[in-house]
């Protein structure tokens, strides 16, 4: 036995666990103090029992699981827990966000629980709740700690945390504010992210020098980073002066790989995780990714039952002064957002197949008034079942029920929302039929409310949302493709610059683009250049309009969308620049006092085709944004953009994102403001994607005559999928 590698289990689950059980306790003992010691108690018991038999039941599950997939799926996820609690260390650290301070949730918990009425339930159902959700996180990196054999001694590194809090609680009847929390984290992120790295590399074949003397080397190489970022982020000078030698560097390296790196022919990560199909890894010869082993795990011995494991890990560090013009007040916020999706396909067949993902999404930092979107700690981001039926020999026909995201077209009307942490779902039904490049949609569903608690997420029952989406190439035009959509909404207490009531839209449009703009609507990643896929193809287009008509209150909606985006590249230039312009009319209302509502209604738009900081929708507002795409590369790419706004409408207001109007803003003024943005895009690998946003923004007319400022956006991102 290598005592070095179960010491440092060891301390990995002690460490872990300290943290997890004094936040655990400050509750308990505010229910405790508050309520009455006995449904504290019960509570907290209940909690610990269930615990136990989660912890006897995924322990068993765990052997039967080969040893490798084991690695690799233990590694990633150890690495995403160390890396969230590093984060939130290195921006307390750094002084971004304040200490973590027991007392005060001490104090506020028994705030809480004073208001309440509920008795001896309320206080049980707390105790019980924090006791559960803490104490999970102990369980799984206990299990995901001690999986290669070691379960004995990190069970046991927790069990001594958990009694030496109980026993320190207990004797001073009051939380445990003099622990070094912060440290702890800092601590608890450095081993777990080495453990990860270190798995992982077991789980993909890779012998580490020196076996596992070499988590030394990791452990000291993840701390220095950390404590690298500490010392950067505490000096703004020196932040520049590093982030202007990232930039060096992602514009250098990359011309290092392009001349080395042969082009691969494989499939790569589609923003739309569903989309994907693994299913050529059956044969063993393709396999030549180090995530290949989950990607395809036959369940079957003819191999037409599988099942696909993946996932993504987004940090991304925001900051952010006057978002939407600093309407109402002025607002600056430096934060740091953490998001994991992990998700599981199977297959049974050719024609059935579930997709289930999970969401973790954390925001920390100044924010104090946190949206859903922004912040929700495990829930179910899609869940659904599809039945394919082939239709003789004329393609596929697909029913899809559950929970789902979904695009269509361009983005422009329904998209799924990926800058904050929780993406945009639906609720419904879906069903589709594709053969030789065209596909019909028809669609019925509910958009999802993203709530702050576990598993709490809901469709919202305000909403209905249908309709009909055709795309086929142009038979006879090369290069060219068409989209017709018919789509609907059903509303009720809508708000516009008219008033409040219930909005029944309809919308008909259509869509024609050019065979080298079909749009990947990873809205992190939205500036990048169209895939060229013929060199014939200098110009291309995007160019999309759309009628709305309904029903609003007792008035009739009559509104419309112009949106183009025009394109063309110098290919023989270096760089090869493509010049673009995009041009959007959305319609504004002429008459606030008369029975017809002009105001345009962009539905679930991707914001950032628009802007990058997202400073209004996409509803009466005229918008001019010349822009260049440079080329560095074969895998890096910037894009600089000027964009110009003004009210479609004079009489109508300027909306912010969430199509809301602003008070006082439906003036003879009809200029917006401008926005002027500069971003950058590396594809490091074919799992790793960094990009950065820089952007600046100033109000003019009725938005700065209501108070709108002028404001700063930098955005440095870096995702990891598998």
């Amino acid at each position: 036995m290598n005592w070095a590698h179960v010491g440092t289990v060891i301390l990995a689950a002690f460490l872990a666990s300290l943290v997890e059980c004094v936040e655990a306790l400050t509750i308990v003992l505010a229910v405790g103090t508050t309520r009455g010691w006995r449904p504290a108690l019960t509570g907290a018991a209940a909690g610990a029992f269930v615990l136990t038999v989660v912890t006897l039941a995924a322990g068993p599950a765990l052997q039967r699981i080969p040893l490798t997939s084991l690695q690799l799926v233990i590694g990633v996820l150890l690495l995403v827990f160390g890396m969230r609690w590093l984060l939130k260390a290195i921006l307390r650290a750094s002084g971004v966000i304040g200490l973590h301070d027991e007392t005060a949730i001490y104090a506020k918990e028994k705030a809480a629980l004073a208001r309440d009425r509920g008795g001896d339930r309320i206080a049980l159902l707390t105790a019980f709740k924090a006791v559960i959700l803490e104490g999970l996180e102990v369980i799984f990196i206990v299990i995901a700690v001690g999986a290669h054999g070691l379960m004995a001694p990190a069970a046991a590194g927790a069990v001594l945390a958990a009694a030496l809090v109980i026993l320190a609680g207990f004797a001073l009847h009051r939380p445990l504010a003099r622990v070094p929390e912060n440290s702890l984290k800092f601590a608890v992120g450095v081993l777990l992210s080495a453990f990860g790295v270190f798995w992982m590399g077991e789980g993909l074949g890779y012998s580490w020098p020196g076996r596992d003397l070499s988590l030394i080397g990791l452990l000291a190489t993840v701390a220095a980073f950390a404590l690298l970022a500490v010392g950067v982020i505490r000096r703004s000078a020196a932040t520049r002066r590093i982030l202007g030698g990232v930039a060096v560097v992602i514009t250098c390296i990359p011309r290092i790989s392009h001349a080395q790196a042969p082009k691969s022919l494989r499939l790569g990560y589609d923003p739309e995780r569903y989309d994907e199909n693994w299913s050529f890894l059956r044969d063993p010869s393709q396999r030549t990714d180090f995530f290949d082993p989950i990607k395809f795990i036959r369940l079957g011995k003819q191999g037409s039952w599988f099942l696909t494991l993946g996932g993504e890990l987004r940090e991304r560090f925001q900051d952010l002064r006057n978002s939407e013009f600093g309407l109402p007040s002025p607002t600056h916020n430096t934060n740091g957002f953490h998001r994991v999706f992990l998700f599981a396909d199977i297959h049974l067949g050719p024609h059935f197949r579930t997709f289930a993902e999970l969401v973790n999404g954390e925001i920390v930092g100044a924010t104090t008034d946190r949206a859903p979107a922004e912040q929700d700690p495990l829930d179910v981001l899609q869940a659904f079942a599809d039945l394919v039926l082939p239709v003789r020999n004329s393609g596929d026909f697909t029913l899809r029920a559950g929970r789902q995201e979904m695009t269509l077209g361009s983005g422009r009307l329904v998209s799924f929302r990926d800058t904050p942490n929780v993406r945009r779902a639906f609720d419904g039904a879906r069903a589709f039929w594709t053969a030789n490049g065209r596909r019909l949609d028809a669609f019925v569903v509910r958009p999802v409310n993203p709530r702050l608690h576990v598993f709490d997420d809901i469709p919202d029952q305000t909403q209905l949302f249908w309709g009909v989406y055709a795309t086929s190439p142009v038979s006879g035009v090369r290069g060219m493709s068409l989209d017709l959509y018919y789509v609907a909404l059903d509303r009720k207490d809508a708000r516009f610059a008219q008033g409040v009531g219930r909005e029944r839209r309809h919308t008909v449009g259509a869509r024609l683009f050019g065979k080298r703009t079909g749009f990947d609507w990873h809205e992190a990643r939205d500036f990048h250049r169209r895939g060229r896929t013929d060199n014939d193809f200098s110009f291309d287009w995007d160019v999309e309009g759309a009628f709305q008509f309904g029903s609003f209150a007792a008035a009739k909606i009559r509104a419309w969308m112009i949106s183009s985006d025009w394109g063309y590249t110098l290919a023989e230039v270096r760089f090869a620049p493509r010049l673009g312009l995009k041009a959007d009319a959305l319609s504004g209302d002429r008459n606030l006092q008369d029975n017809r509502l002009g105001t345009f209604n962009p539905f679930y738009p991707a914001l950032q085709y628009y802007s990058q900081v997202g400073l209004f929708a996409p509803a009466n507002v005229l918008n001019l944004q010349p822009n260049i795409t440079l080329d560095l590369a074969k895998d890096a790419s910037v894009n600089v953009a000027w964009s110009s706004l003004w009210r479609e409408s004079t009489a109508d207001a300027f909306y912010q994102p969430t199509v809301e109007p602003v008070s006082g803003t439906a003036t003879a003024e009809r200029y917006i403001g401008q926005e002027a943005s500069a971003n950058l895009a590396w594809q490091a690998t074919v799992h790793l994607t960094i990009t950065a946003t820089y952007a600046h923004f100033a109000p003019g007319g009725s938005v700065r005559e209501v108070g709108g400022r002028s404001g700063d956006y930098l955005l440095a991102l870096g995702q990891f999928r598998f």
